[in-house]
């Protein structure tokens, strides 16, 4: 196998693998969503006057599902954006590039000189991009994994406390309504 087609392949699968991270990224922030709106639900909806042994055992996995469900949130946005990828020269500066090299093997005939040295220059482009972007993508790839695990402990906490939400009847009374029905006939 040729090394300039190897490691052109292997640029091209980086460059691919950054896109399959943008669609992966797509559940978990969806997931994130609903977990934010249920602690938002629930927390609207707590009776802080209640039960004090009730309120603390559902405050405390409450405030750490809230702040892991931050530290998901910042991974996620890590993995999502601010990831700067490298790319080869645009082909108009290639040409040039290989004219300037025309120009200089100008006594080589048959132009292997130019070749093998473009050859070369595009084996380097390649390996120094390919070699960039796969440090990006596995830096994601990190990110987005601890951002899965931060927003699962973040969702079972929340579920966690749910227990004493109910088993200590922490809801929020609704005011009830009560209607005065006077009885003329019974006067």
């Amino acid at each position: 196998m040729d090394l300039l087609t190897h490691y052109k392949d292997f640029y091209h699968f980086e460059i691919q693998r950054s896109e399959v991270f943008d669609n992966r990224l797509q559940a978990p922030t969806a997931a994130l969503i609903v977990l934010i709106g249920f602690l938002a639900y629930v927390f609207e909806k707590i009776n802080f006057s209640g039960e004090p042994v009730g309120v603390a055992m559902f405050g405390l996995p409450y405030l750490f599902s809230t702040i892991i469900t931050c530290v998901s949130v910042y991974f996620l946005k890590s993995a999502w954006g601010g990831s700067k990828y490298e790319y080869l020269p645009l082909p108009r500066e290639l040409e040039e590039y290989r004219k300037v090299l025309k120009k200089h093997y100008e006594e080589d005939d048959s132009g292997e000189n130019v070749i093998a040295t473009y050859k070369q220059t595009m084996t380097e482009y390649y390996i120094k991009c390919a070699s960039f972007n796969s440090e990006v993508n596995e830096a994601r790839a990190r990110k987005l994994y601890l951002g899965v695990l931060a927003m699962s402990v973040a969702s079972v906490l929340a579920l966690i406390s749910c227990i004493p939400y109910y088993s200590y009847n922490l809801e929020l009374e609704k005011p009830t309504k009560i209607e005065l029905v006077s009885d003329k006939t019974s006067r």
